[in-house]
């Protein structure tokens, strides 16, 4: 069964319901936006540390960055190919599908068909990845 890139982005609403978010007086897109902004600024800064201590090749999470990308795209509401995803989380490609397939059997990503170019494949974390993502950036929200 295809999946569309719509459907890959489907259920990106940060809390189980809206009443979790008006108990802080923010709607849940209002939550959505502010996790979304942390998650950015923590790919920003992973991607400044990166090119300052390029050099040395000692600081890699390629397991972090990839899923920090893939959450990004999902609160953005797109999606990111398998090809692509490398060079969104700064990594060689090689380490990336490497990772996908470690990350797919921990159950923190699927992968998706195009249903329109067979030869492509749409990633996404998975509801459970979501859920650790959120909890982890929600806590930078009460601080």
């Amino acid at each position: 069964m295809a999946e569309t890139k719509q459907e890959l982005t489907n259920g990106w609403l940060i809390l189980s319901s809206e009443e979790d978010a008006s108990s802080n007086g923010r709607t849940a897109t209002e939550v959505r936006l502010e996790l979304l902004a942390i998650a950015r600024s923590e790919a920003k800064r992973r991607a400044d540390r990166r090119a300052l201590f390029s050099a040395f090749d000692v600081l890699s999470d390629p397991a972090w960055d990839i899923l920090l990308e893939l959450y990004i795209a999902g609160l953005s509401g797109s999606g990111l190919y398998a090809s692509v995803v490398g060079a969104e989380a700064g990594i060689p490609q090689s380490t990336a599908l490497r990772w996908l397939t470690v990350l797919e059997k921990a159950g923190l990503v699927r992968r998706h068909l195009d249903p329109f170019d067979k030869r492509r494949q749409w990633v996404g974390v998975t509801p459970r990845a979501r859920s650790l993502m959120e909890k982890h950036f929600t806590r930078s929200l009460s601080h």
